[in-house]
Order: C-alpha cells, then sequence, then structure tokens
C-alpha cells in the first residue's frame, strides 16, 4: 500500500518513527495531528465505514495539514511535501497509485 511508502519515505527524511502509535486510538491521534480531521469532505463515505462511529468521535479537531510544519527543519522542496501529501492522502481513491509515485517529479530533483 502506498500509505506505508509515505511513511517510509518521511520517516528516511526525519530520521525516525513519523507516526509512532503503540495503539490504534494513539496512532489514529498522531495521524490527525500530522495530516488534519478526516472528513467526507476530503474522504467521500469515510462517515460510513464501519469504525468510524466508534473512533470518529474520539478524533482531535485539527483542521490543518502539518507536514510542511513536520519537514520544516529539513528545508523540504514543494514537491518533498506533493509527494509526502499525495502518498499520505486518506481517501485511498485519491493516493497517489504506484505508477503515479514512481513517475513523480521528487525522484528527479537533486538531493
Amino acid at each position: 500500500d502506498l500509505w506505508a511508502v509515505g511513511c517510509v519515505v518521511g520517516e528516511l527524511l526525519l530520521h525516525r518513527p513519523l507516526m509512532p502509535g503503540p495503539t490504534e486510538p494513539q496512532q489514529l491521534k498522531l495521524m490527525v495531528e500530522l495530516l488534519g480531521a478526516p472528513s467526507d469532505r476530503i474522504w467521500p463515505g469515510m462517515s460510513a465505514l464501519p469504525l468510524f462511529r466508534s473512533l470518529g468521535p474520539a478524533l482531535p479537531d485539527q483542521p490543518f495539514n502539518e507536514l510542511a510544519h513536520t519537514f520544516a527543519r529539513l528545508r523540504p522542496t514543494e514537491t518533498t511535501l506533493q509527494l509526502l501529501d499525495g502518498l499520505l492522502t486518506y481517501d485511498p481513491t485519491q493516493r497517489l497509485d504506484a505508477a503515479a509515485a514512481a513517475g513523480h517529479a521528487w525522484f528527479r530533483e537533486s538531493p
């Protein structure tokens, strides 16, 4: 899954775990803190997912994507942030697929 690739890329850049939640609720909290709270606006049908009724109300109210802030000390290029954002997109139908990720401009940038 390309979500996992996004996590690995983020971890390689940061030299530490990106979202080290030891339990599912803590993992979801870290995801929301980094990427903002998921909603039906950005992930149509999300509120109809089986576990949303039990987990959804417990999610933090965090409207902002914090990727740029989290990686700020690395001075990431816009292309780096676009790749991470594309890989770490909640809606799997909108997430980068393998071909789009492999062809992303990030892989052609000078380090």
